[in-house]
């Protein structure tokens, strides 16, 4: 079991015997089971495994290309552990990461490092939120998404928008009710400008659109509530309302092909909000899947790294992880386990990996 206490001392092994048991690689041959995911895969996406599966089943369906199912299906499952040269207590994942927009952990990462870049860019200036809500109909998601452009296109041609917005991002969502027959499209807006009067806003955009009059104006009262709004909507077009079911979920996949689930606008279109600055020299410790396993066998320092990996705390210094690929790394010659028992149990592995996720 992991330990819950907090990271008082330094992570870094005593010795270099200490490295090597933590970090030591095992072949997937010796593994009973060896077509299961690697462990470094289930601690990447034991959160939303069934979710995957679904997705995974999809790309196949809709007949995607090869390259992008197999890069799917083996996100993260070569991940590496590195650490900081400068501050020993401080660790990042360094992988083969898919990038898919319908992978969440990928997703994930890639909207806390434009939450970030958002943040720096706006500084001190205050930002504001808005949602302009698109109203159902029972036609093709295609359709709706082509409809929400050109609405949002008439939309900044109007002199509301251009004397009130200056700069901002517009975030794409898509959701399906049973209660409701047809695609419900959102776009998500965190913008920079001044007070819109939100009956004046809702009045343009029913105007725009001929139905739709739902619409949301309010101030962002702290950077904290920047991040989560852009963490929330950015890069996410998963909903649980249409992932149940497989004819939806294939017609959101060929839909949200090729389609921009983010956009910047004003003053800050064409910034380079995915970009990831590199500081600092990093050490590589080996892979995720050797120190899993040490920490499975009792090991406290590879327990309290992966521990530290887990804590939101260090989400800062996994960002660029995901964003950035190292040169390939030489894998040293496999290792035969010392004790090939832990392996009979592989089940009860995938138990700890899971643990407090």
């Amino acid at each position: 079991m992991l330990s819950l206490d907090p990271l008082e001392i330094s992570p870094q092994p005593a010795d270099a015997a200490s490295l090597a048991e933590a970090t030591r690689e095992v072949p997937r041959s010796d593994w009973p089971g060896s077509d299961l995911a690697s462990l470094s895969s289930i601690f990447r996406h034991s959160g939303w495994a069934p979710v995957r599966r679904r997705i995974a089943a999809s790309l196949r369906r809709t007949v995607q290309p090869v390259n992008r199912i197999l890069a799917f299906e083996g996100c993260g499952d070569q991940i590496r552990v590195l650490q900081s040269k400068d501050d020993p207590e401080v660790f990042r994942l360094a992988g083969n990461y898919c990038r898919d927009r319908w992978c969440t952990p990928c997703a994930l990462d890639r909207a806390r490092i434009i939450a970030h870049n958002v943040v720096e860019l706006a500084g001190t200036t205050r930002l504001r939120f808005a949602t302009l809500t698109l109203k159902a109909r029972p036609t093709v998601l295609v359709q709706r998404l082509s409809d929400l452009r050109a609405f949002f296109l008439r939309l900044k041609r109007t002199s509301l928008w251009k004397r009130s917005v200056s700069a901002g991002i517009a975030c794409l969502e898509v959701k399906r009710y049973k209660t409701v027959e047809g695609w419900h499209c959102h776009c998500h807006l965190l913008f920079h400008g001044k007070y819109i009067v939100r009956t004046d806003l809702a009045h343009a955009w029913k105007t725009i659109t001929g139905d739709s009059d739902i619409v949301d104006v309010r101030l962002a009262k702290s950077r904290a509530n920047v991040v989560r709004y852009i963490t929330k909507y950015v890069s996410k077009p998963l909903d649980m309302t249409y992932l149940r079911d497989d004819s939806l979920l294939d017609e959101a996949i060929l839909a949200l092909k090729g389609v921009r689930l983010m956009d910047t606008f004003g003053a800050w279109r064409g910034k380079p909000l995915t970009k990831v600055s590199e500081s600092g020299e990093w050490h590589d410790l080996g892979t995720l899947d050797g120190i899993v396993i040490a920490a499975y066998e009792g090991n406290t320092w590879a327990a309290r790294v992966l521990r530290c990996l887990r804590k939101p705390g260090v989400a800062d210094a996994m960002l660029a992880a995901s964003e950035w690929r190292p040169p390939v790394l030489p894998r040293p010659p496999p290792v035969v386990p010392t004790t090939p028992s832990l392996f009979g149990d592989f089940e009860g592995m995938e138990r700890f990996l899971t643990y407090e996720r």
